[in-house]
């Protein structure tokens, strides 16, 4: 699986969406989202888990 797949796969499976809309709600951009993935995991895992708060809301 490559790094985009798993972050793909992490968005699905945590807060339901994917990771361009991801990008959209966090107003990051989609390829730093990637690189953050790779160099900056928690920072993602935290926006995500900060949009799934969100939704449920």
């Amino acid at each position: 699986m490559t790094e985009a797949e798993e972050l793909s796969t992490y968005c699905k499976k945590n807060c339901g969406l994917d990771v361009s809309e991801v990008s959209v709600l966090s107003e990051v951009p989609r390829r730093t989202l990637y690189d953050w993935w790779r160099n900056r995991r928690r920072a993602v895992e935290l926006i995500v888990k900060g949009l799934d708060a969100e939704q449920k809301k």
